[in-house]
């Protein structure tokens, strides 16, 4: 297995252990001012990878929503992933210290929110909606988590790579050094053979000049 695929499990493993996903509740949120009804998942994952995964889903699904303060809203829309009637629909999301909360809401006119009991296909829709929001979030945390994770291998294989060429070069360095020392230590042997040599002779000159001192 190779060290990309290994980081891929690593994290699938730890995103499921760690980033738990709770199921959608419908409740009130607040909209323009006022209580509104709507559909809500928490996520354990970072507001910017949500927003990330909620602009590929709205893309994907093609509705053309405008941002405002992160809440998403396509007005008078024909979204039949949601409704064969023409809706408004939004979509808020929210941080909440280690939360992100995504809720998805749908108006039918006349300010009437779809709510479960009075609009049961378009709140299933909703719902769904919102799960794969959340689904969506989780691939996008991983690409990110995996990307951030892959890069730090490749400065950790740069390192070692430039790591194992100063071995090397240290490696052939002290060879030479100790080739070095050799070929010093016999060049000493001659030097201090000649020196030897040229002190006897110093010593037999001196003798000879003595004597011709002593003439």
């Amino acid at each position: 297995m190779n060290m990309k695929k290994y980081i891929i499990i690593l994290l699938t493993v730890l995103f499921a252990q760690g980033f738990a996903q709770k199921e959608v509740s419908e409740r009130s949120f607040k909209l323009d001012k006022k209580e509104r009804n709507g559909f809500q998942i928490e996520l354990e994952i970072p507001e910017k990878t949500v927003i990330k995964a909620v602009e590929r889903k709205l893309k994907a699904w093609d509705i053309k929503a405008r941002e405002s303060k992160n809440v998403y809203s396509a007005l008078a829309a024909n979204i039949p992933k949601i409704s064969s009637k023409t809706i408004d629909f939004y979509l808020v999301v929210e941080d909440k210290k280690n939360t992100t909360i995504v809720t998805v809401a749908a108006s039918l006119g006349y300010d009437l929110f779809v709510n479960s009991r009075e609009h049961s296909a378009e709140a299933s829709n909703l719902r769904n909606l919102a799960k794969e929001i959340a689904e969506e979030a989780k691939k996008v945390y991983i690409e990110e988590r995996l990307a951030e994770e892959t890069e730090k291998l490749a400065d950790m294989e740069r390192e070692m790579k430039k790591r194992s060429e100063n071995q090397i070069d240290m490696q052939k360095e002290n060879e030479n050094y100790t080739k070095k020392i050799e070929e010093n230590k016999t060049k000493m042997q001659e030097n201090q053979k000649a020196m030897d040599e040229l002190k006897n002779k110093i010593e037999e000159q001196k003798k000879i000049i003595d004597k011709i001192k002593q003439m």
